[in-house]
């Protein structure tokens, strides 16, 4: 019995090429590009089960995107910067039925809610990242649903939570929730996480208009673990004594929430899991003898704190 084919990573560069001969321009990525690579040719029917990775970035066009279509084995797809891409190519995307992760950075020309409704097809996907996609609206938001496997949920600067993002509680297997700098993002969008049994990890760095009337709904969520509050200019002390009953809160990142004042302090020491606490940027005295008696203790038990002067 022959010795088995180890699957292959493949990454197209910001130019559609491969390591090995020369390859047509980026129009024209195809799937010939992938049998030609020098270190491992293989024949084109191959590939549908040995490629389970695949990086592209820049100028690829739909009909690259159509090309990698045949992987059927592929399981995570990265796009950066593909902005020559129209909504057909997502379509394209939709066929790659076994995809556990997916990531799509700064593509904000080229995708919209409907490009998104294209992929509803992707019932296996685990991990999906969105960033700088500003088209991507609540509307997007609702096809998520039909990943009935998707546990980490990741949007950067994407125009979301008009309609206080009532499609996450449909999302039962959530594990992780980011909403980072998308500014439409209130404290009544939060509720729908209310939902969610799964929920360990929270992160709303930048969320401008989520004060501490949102906190008391995050303060429901007893299972979690990990919050970042970063740049959330709106928390106060208040919301802060409202999550220190968290008990199983590990990670709590505050840099630049500057209504902060040292009343926190006690209520960081209430939260007796946490390991990591970034208060950097913040008004928090660093000399409070509280303060360094919790960073001692912190670093005794393998945790840190980041703190720096305003």
């Amino acid at each position: 019995m022959g010795k088995p084919t180890k699957k292959r990573n493949v990454r197209v560069d910001p130019a559609g090429q491969l390591p090995g001969p020369p390859t047509p321009p980026p129009s024209s990525v195809a799937v010939a590009e992938v049998t030609h690579h020098r270190h491992h040719p293989l024949r084109r029917h191959e590939l549908t089960h040995f490629i389970t990775w695949l990086g592209i970035d820049a100028a690829i066009t739909d009909a690259g995107v159509a090309h990698i279509s045949v992987l059927r084995a592929l399981e995570c797809l990265k796009m950066d910067r593909c902005n020559a891409l129209t909504n057909a190519a997502f379509a394209s995307v939709g066929s790659l039925t076994n995809l556990r992760e997916l990531d799509l950075q700064d593509c904000s020309r080229s995708i919209d809610d409907d490009g998104i409704a294209d992929m509803k097809t992707l019932k296996n996907v685990e991990y999906l990242t969105i960033k700088i996609c500003p088209a991507i609206t609540d509307v997007g938001l609702g096809t998520f649903v039909t990943f009935p496997w998707l546990r980490n949920l990741y949007l950067e600067k994407c125009d979301v939570g008009g309609k206080e993002l009532t499609a996450i509680a449909e999302m039962h297997v959530l594990e992780s929730l980011s909403l980072v700098h998308c500014h439409g993002v209130t404290d009544n969008g939060i509720r729908s996480a209310l939902e969610l049994q799964h929920l360990e990890t929270i992160d709303l760095t930048g969320c401008i208009y989520f004060t501490d009337d949102g906190l008391a709904t995050i303060a429901a969520i007893r299972q979690l673990r990990s919050l970042k509050l970063s740049y959330c200019h709106n928390i106060t002390d208040e919301g802060i004594e409202t999550i220190s009953v968290l008990k199983w809160l590990e990670t709590l990142f505050l840099k630049d929430c500057r209504a902060l004042t040292d009343a926190s302090i006690s209520f960081f020491i209430k939260m007796r899991s946490l390991s990591t606490l970034d208060i950097s940027e913040t008004k928090l005295n660093l000399a409070n003898s509280d303060l360094q008696t919790l960073r001692a203790s912190m670093t005794e038990n393998g945790g840190h704190m980041i703190s720096n002067a305003c």
